[in-house]
C-alpha cells in the first residue's frame, strides 16, 4: 500500500465520489482477509488469452475457483508487497493499484487481469490471490511474451564468391525461439559433401560453380514464419580456352578467322598473339583477310578474369599451303596382256597426295595393282590384265585443295584367245550347204585363215561357206586367228562328216507263219557305209532279248520261236545325218506238233515217205530238165527260209498261200 500516498487517496480511474465507501469496504476486506489468512489456501488454474501472447498485445489472465470473491490481490514474480500490482474489490468495482502496476493492468470480471501492449518485460510468473467464502484461493500462471519472426536477412562471408574458396551465408531475424531452414530451387537443404548447413548458417567448403543458385532462408517459430531470398554468384575461370575452328591448314590467300572462348564468371577479357607477339585487338576474334606464307606460326589466345585474377591460354599451331593444280598423268596409252605398264601422276601443290581412279572407281594397293612413291603419285600395273583397259584419272589432294587431271586413256592388246567354231555340228548330209564361223576374243579384232585337213588353205576371213557338200568334203577344217598387235596365232580343228541320205530299208520276209520252237530269220537290205547302223523294233518297243543279230545288226534271228514273239518287225538305219524305218514283217505263230504216233503209224509213214522220195527224184528231174531248179537254188540264195537239217519234208506253197516250215 506504499503507493497510495503518492497516487491520492483513491486509485487511478476512481471518483471522488465514492471516497467514503472505499476505506470501509477495504477495511472490511482487510478484516476479512485476515480472518481467512488463518485458512491454508486453495490452488487453482489460471487460463492466459491467448496462451501465446505477442509483444504489443494484451493478454488476460483469468483465475479458476470461486465466484463469490471478496477480494483478490495480483502479484508479479511472488506475494510480496513490492510485487503487487493491485487489489480489486469485485462488489464494488473498484482497483487499488500497487507497487508493481505499470499503468497497463486492469482488473476485470471474475478477477481477471488483462495486460496491454506488452513488452519483453512483462514475461514472468503472475500470482493471483482470491479471498472468498470458505477460504481463500491462490493460482499462478508464467506469461511468455513473444515476438513475430520478421526482417529475415541472408549475408555472405566473403561477400565476393570465388570457385575453391569457403563461402559462408548467414541468415538473421527478429523474433522469439527463430529456428532456420535453407532451401535452394524448392529442395531443402542438408549437410552432404561440400555443403554443410548448421542453425542459421549455410556453408560451402570449398565453393563450387553449379552452387551458383538463388538460396532462400526460412526464419519460423511456432506461431510465425519469414523468409528472404539470396542470390548467390560464384566468380570462376577462366578455364583453358577453346579456340575454333579447329584446323591447322590454310590456302595462301584464304581468311583466316579464329574464334576463342574460356568457360568464365565474369566473362574474361581475351587477347590474342602470333609466334610470342601480341595484337594490340582485345577481343574473342582474330581476323585476317588473306594469309601468306610467312603467317604459318603459333596463334596463342590468351584470357583473363577480373574477378578471380586469374588467366589462362591455348595455341593452334597452323600452315599456310600452295593450292593444288595443273594434275596429270604420263605414260604409255597402249600396252600388251601380261606385261607391265607404269603410269605417273604431278601437279603444282604444297604437300600433295595422290589417288588413281578408273573409270569413276577408286583403285586400292594389291595384286597386281602397286601404288608407290611418297605420295603414291606411282601406279604400276603388273602384269597387265585385259581388264585394264580404259580411262585413268589421277586427283591431286592436300588439306586445303585439290584437283583431278583429265581422262587418261589406256588400250590393252591381247589375244587372240582360243577360237571358237560355230555351229557345234559334226555331221551333213551330202548335199547341203557347210557355213561355219569363227570367233575369238582379240584387240585388236583377230585375222583369220581357213585349212582343210591342216594343208589345203581354203579361206580367209572369220566366215567359211562350202554349197552342196560332197563325200570329199569329210575331214577336218582349221580356223586359224592372228593379233598382228600381239603376234600371236591360235587355232581350232573342227571335224565335218559329210554322210548319206538313207533310204528306207528292205525287211523281208514282209510276212511269215511258223511253227511254235522254230528257228526264224528277218534280214534288212540297208545301206553297207561304216557310218550306218540298224536297229530292231517288235510292236515298236526294242526287240526281245533272246532275239541274236548278226552281219552289223542287218540279221536278226529269233531261236525256239514262242507265240509270244509274234508280232510286227522292223528294222531302223541311222547314220549321223538321218534315219530311215523299214517296211513292217509279220510273224504268225501256230500251234506245234502233237502227241507221238504209235508204232502202227511210225510204220505207214516210213512207206509214205518212201514213196514219196521217189516221187521227189521223178520231180527233180523234170524240173532241171525245165531250169526251174536253177530259179529255186536263186529264192534259196536270198535267205527268205532257211532250212534246217531237221526239216525232213517239204511242201511247196500255192500262189497266195503262206509260207510254212
Amino acid at each position: 500500500m506504499g503507493r497510495r500516498g503518492a497516487e491520492g487517496p483513491w486509485p487511478a480511474g476512481g471518483s471522488p465520489r465514492r471516497h467514503s465507501s472505499w476505506p470501509a469496504a477495504l477495511l472490511a476486506a482487510s478484516v476479512l482477509n485476515s480472518c481467512f489468512l488463518l485458512t491454508q489456501a486453495q490452488n487453482i488454474s489460471v487460463e492466459l488469452d491467448p496462451k501465446w501472447p505477442l509483444k504489443g498485445h494484451t493478454v488476460t489472465l483469468t483465475p479458476a475457483g470461486k465466484t463469490e470473491i471478496i477480494t483478490c490481490t495480483w502479484f508479479r514474480d511472488e506475494q510480496i508487497e513490492s510485487k503487487e500490482i493491485f487489489t480489486y474489490v469485485p462488489s464494488i468495482s473498484e482497483q487499488q493499484n500497487g507497487p508493481a502496476f505499470t499503468g497497463r493492468e486492469t482488473a476485470g470480471p471474475n478477477c481477471s487481469l488483462a495486460i496491454k501492449l506488452l513488452t519483453f518485460e512483462d514475461t514472468g510468473i503472475y500470482i493471483v490471490r482470491k479471498t472468498v467464502r470458505g477460504g481463500p484461493e491462490t493460482g499462478r500462471a508464467h506469461v511468455q511474451v513473444s515476438e513475430r519472426v520478421s526482417n529475415v536477412s541472408i549475408t555472405s562471408h566473403p561477400a565476393k564468391v570465388i570457385e575453391n574458396e569457403l563461402t559462408v551465408l548467414t541468415c538473421s531475424s527478429v523474433g522469439t525461439n527463430v529456428s532456420y531452414v535453407w532451401s535452394k530451387g524448392g529442395q531443402t537443404l542438408e549437410s552432404a559433401g561440400h555443403i554443410s548447413v548448421n542453425y542459421s548458417s549455410l556453408t560451402f567448403n570449398p565453393t563450387w560453380r553449379n552452387d551458383t543458385g538463388s538460396y532462400t532462408c526460412y526464419g519460423h517459430n511456432s506461431f510465425s514464419n519469414s523468409s528472404a531470398t539470396y542470390p548467390l554468384k560464384v566468380f570462376y575461370g577462366p578455364a583453358v580456352p577453346i579456340i575454333s575452328p579447329q584446323q591447322y591448314d590454310y590456302a595462301e590467300g584464304s581468311a583466316f578467322t579464329l574464334h576463342c572462348r574460356a568457360d568464365s564468371l565474369p566473362p574474361p577479357e581475351y587477347t590474342w598473339s602470333f609466334n610470342g607477339s601480341e595484337f594490340p585487338e582485345k577481343s574473342p576474334q582474330l581476323s585476317i583477310p588473306s594469309l601468306s606464307f610467312d603467317m604459318a606460326g603459333n596463334y596463342t589466345c590468351s584470357a583473363f578474369n577480373s574477378e578471380t585474377n586469374l588467366s589462362s591460354s591455348s595455341t593452334l599451331k597452323i600452315r599456310v599451303l600452295e593450292k593444288v593444280f595443273n594434275v596429270s598423268i604420263q605414260g604409255p596409252s597402249e600396252t600388251t596382256e601380261n606385261d607391265s605398264v607404269n603410269l605417273t601422276c604431278s601437279s603444282r601443290g604444297s604437300e600433295v597426295s595422290y589417288t588413281w581412279f578408273k573409270e569413276n572407281q577408286t583403285l586400292e594397293d594389291g595384286g597386281h595393282i602397286l601404288l608407290w612413291g611418297p605420295n603414291h603419285e606411282m601406279l604400276t600395273l603388273n602384269p597387265v590384265q585385259r581388264s585394264d583397259a580404259g580411262s585413268y584419272t589421277c586427283r591431286g589432294n592436300n588439306s586445303v585443295s585439290d584437283d583431278t587431271s583429265d581422262p587418261f586413256p589406256l588400250d590393252v592388246f591381247y589375244g587372240p584367245d582360243d577360237p571358237i567354231i560355230t555351229p557345234q555340228e559334226h555331221n551333213y548330209l551330202q548335199g547341203k550347204d557347210l557355213n561355219l564361223r569363227c570367233q575369238a576374243d582379240s584387240k585388236p579384232v583377230a585375222q583369220y585363215t581357213w585349212f582343210f585337213n591342216e594343208m589345203e588353205e581354203i579361206g580367209n576371213g572369220s566366215q567359211l561357206l562350202i554349197p552342196g557338200l560332197s563325200f570329199n568334203n569329210s575331214g577336218n577344217y582349221t580356223c586359224n586367228a592372228t593379233n598382228i598387235k600381239t603376234g600371236t596365232s591360235r587355232a581350232t580343228v573342227w571335224e565335218i562328216r559329210v554322210l548319206e541320205k538313207l533310204s528306207p530299208p528292205t525287211l523281208w520276209p514282209k510276212e511269215l507263219s511258223v511253227k511254235e520252237h522254230a528257228n526264224v530269220t528277218l534280214n534288212c537290205t540297208t545301206s553297207e557305209h561304216s557310218s550306218v547302223t540298224v536297229s530292231w523294233y517288235k510292236d515298236g518297243k526294242p526287240i526281245p532279248d533272246k532275239a541274236a543279230l548278226s552281219e552289223r545288226n542287218r540279221t536278226l534271228t529269233i531261236p525256239d520261236i514262242s507265240k509270244a514273239d509274234a508280232g510286227t518287225y522292223t528294222c531302223e538305219a541311222k547314220n549321223g545325218a538321218n534315219n530311215a524305218t523299214s517296211n513292217p514283217s509279220k510273224i504268225f505263230v501256230e500251234d506245234g506238233p502233237g502227241p507221238p504216233f504209235p508204232p502202227g503209224a511210225i510204220v505207214g509213214i516210213v512207206i509214205g515217205c518212201l514213196a514219196g522220195v521217189a516221187l521227189i527224184v521223178v520231180v527233180l528231174y523234170c524240173t532241171l530238165k525245165n531250169t526251174t531248179l536253177g530259179r529255186m537254188a536263186q529264192l534259196s540264195s536270198n535267205g527268205n527260209i532257211i532250212l534246217h537239217p531237221r526239216h525232213w519234208c517239204y511242201r511247196s506253197p500255192a500262189a497266195g498261200s503262206r509260207d510254212s516250215v
